[in-house]
């Protein structure tokens, strides 16, 4: 992942802090006058790694572009957004094999999504812990 990628990653994280922007565990842009945009304009979301691509042109599948954007391999990307999702293990991937060339990038990016998915829980829970609280205090 290049650095440009991780700063925008980390920058999705602090939108979210601060509820600008709010995180889905699934890719749901939309394409609007050819290019890829959140859904709600007045309550924006989209998937960590759709803040990648945002604003920009289509010019491929969205899991490619995001691929290019992050300079990782498309089945990193497949692997992240299970991971991120609290989904179970892709059983494609799981049929292939340690030895498959696609094994590894899956499960590398299984690993990351679950990590980052825990790291933005913490955070929230760190900065606000009274979210789920009927009684916030302030």
């Amino acid at each position: 992942m290049t650095k440009e990628a991780r700063k925008i990653l980390e920058d999705m994280v602090e939108m979210a802090l601060s509820h600008e922007y709010s995180m889905n565990k699934y890719f749901c842009c939309v394409e609007r006058s050819g290019s890829y945009m959140p859904p709600d304009q007045k309550r924006p979301s989209c998937h960590p790694l759709e803040a990648l691509v945002i604003g920009q042109a289509i010019n491929d599948y969205i899991n490619v572009e995001v691929a290019k954007a992050l300079g990782v391999e498309l089945q990193w990307v497949d692997g992240f957004i299970d991971g991120y999702a609290g989904n179970s293990f892709d059983t494609r991937y799981e049929k292939l094999g340690v030895g498959h060339p696609d094994y590894s990038p899956y499960l590398d990016g299984f690993r990351d999504g679950h990590v980052f998915k825990s790291t933005v829980s913490d955070m929230e829970k760190f900065f606000h812990p009274w979210e789920d609280e009927d009684d916030p205090p302030f």
